[in-house]
């Protein structure tokens, strides 16, 4: 980590760069790093998270740093230090670290093979300057074989019902949803994320609806993702989500709404056919709960932009956009670009596979609630998401929630069919909603509602 008495020897400051110091200090240095073409993005990452806070002097070195760059640019994998990295009264370490991560981008922009900077001996790397998860560089293995299913089939039930049990996720085909209206919301909420961060944070930070950028819930977990959150449940009442809708065009609202329409019945036709295929008498048993009124479901878009220069300085890693875990709803209905990314865990619980991606399809996964409504018979799929290095993708997910109050237990009739004992404790999904908000994403959840004897 950095030392934090690491000081830069004082220089001669241009007058101009002390204008608008206090109050527009953010907007100083945006206008620095954007005329020199460096990535706002990775910059705003900072902001968004809290890790730095701008002050007249601390702009003012930034601003010295930046204007002379072209001087420190030297095409090794080390750097001598500069004299005005040998000095600098009263800067706190987190200060330090943004002047060496700017420094850092402004050498990878000057196309050096730069990847690091020795301050005092000290040598930062990608961990010290930017806390996102990374994987190390293994063989890619992309699953063969996808399980895919034709909705329209005759066999559609049985397909389903085997592709969960083995893998807990399939590939829905033949779903009636037009292509333009999924392009449609994808197109309104990629210009949402084209606009200024400033701009995009007028929408959060997340109530946990609304924007957010790189911090996944309030636990500390960390990805290379911004999102959006919004919610269909008007049981709950979001600020950040009503601002979000009414603040934006017309036209972004209204894909919103058809797209929630639209897949809001993908989701219940596909846990009607679950349930036909699981040999349960009232076929709605699943989908009542995500057509009821009252239903907390919710509509996530994650955009995960190319991270080409940040990959490269964390030595070959895989940036992780979004860390392992699993969904606590029922099922969840993901739809992405044609971007790369998405892993699920395989049975085993080791061995990661890369899903192919389809514009044209749905991924369905199981949810936690499934797993203790059919007793453990169809369980819900740990996956995450790597990042790209050079195309950004983004995903809408659906996830099909019940009602705050709906007591969750395997049902009853899932338990006399196979003549088994329940293996969990009944619960709400209200409080099994804020147990998973209160851990970490990869925590199993449920194993704290799982019966003492089922557990041993």
């Amino acid at each position: 980590m950095f030392n934090p008495d690491v000081r830069l020897r004082p220089e001669p400051i241009p007058t101009d760069f002390y204008q608008n110091s206090n109050g527009h200090s953010l907007k100083l240095v945006q206008d620095l790093v954007e005329n020199l073409n460096i990535n706002m993005f990775l910059l705003s990452y900072w902001v968004s998270t809290g890790f730095l806070s701008f002050h007249g002097p601390t702009v003012s070195q930034i601003a010295f740093l930046v204007h002379n760059a072209s001087s420190f640019s030297q095409p090794s994998s080390t750097i001598n230090p500069n004299p005005l990295f040998q000095s600098l009264s009263h800067t706190r370490a987190s200060d330090i670290t943004l002047l060496v991560f700017l420094f850092v981008i402004v050498i990878e922009n000057k196309e050096t093979s730069t990847t690091m900077v020795v301050l005092s001996s000290q040598q930062a790397t990608l961990n010290d300057l930017f806390p996102i998860n990374t994987c190390k560089p293994t063989p890619t293995t992309v699953l063969k074989g996808v399980p895919e299913v034709d909705l329209s089939h005759p066999d559609a039930k049985t397909l389903i019902v085997n592709a969960c049990i083995e893998f807990g996720f399939f590939k829905a085909v033949n779903h009636h949803v037009p292509l333009e209206l999924m392009t449609n919301l994808e197109n309104e909420t990629l210009k949402f994320f084209k606009q200024t961060q400033l701009e995009k944070e007028k929408a959060g930070p997340p109530d946990p609806f609304g924007y957010g950028s790189k911090s996944i819930g309030t636990n500390g977990d960390i990805g290379w993702v911004e999102y959006l959150l919004l919610n269909t449940n008007p049981d709950v009442i979001s600020p950040k989500s009503l601002h979000l809708l009414h603040q934006n065009p017309n036209k972004f609202r209204c894909a919103v709404e058809e797209y929630i329409l639209a897949v809001k019945e993908v989701c219940c036709e596909v846990l009607e056919l679950m349930a036909d295929g699981l040999g349960i008498e009232e076929r709605n048993v699943f989908s009542r709960l995500v057509r009821d009124e009252r239903s907390d479901s919710c509509l996530r878009v994650n955009h995960y932009t190319a991270c080409g220069e940040v990959e490269a300085l964390s030595g070959g890693g895989n940036l992780i956009g979004f860390g392992e875990h699993t969904d606590p709803q029922i099922i969840s209905v993901l739809r992405s670009n044609n971007t790369s990314g998405l892993q699920i865990c395989l049975r085993d619980g080791v061995s990661w596979v890369s899903i192919p991606p389809d514009h044209t399809s749905f991924f369905i996964t199981v949810g936690d609630s499934l797993q203790v409504m059919t007793n453990g018979g169809l369980k819900s799929v740990k996956h995450r998401v790597l990042t790209d290095t050079n195309m950004s993708r983004l995903s809408m997910i659906y996830f099909g929630g019940p009602p705050l109050n709906e007591k969750l237990a395997p049902l009853p009739s899932i338990l006399m069919s196979k003549k088994e004992q329940s293996l969990y404790k009944e619960f709400t999904w209200r409080e099994y909603k804020n147990a998973a908000y209160k851990s970490r994403l990869a925590y199993n959840r449920l194993s704290l509602f799982e019966k003492k004897s089922a557990a041993q």
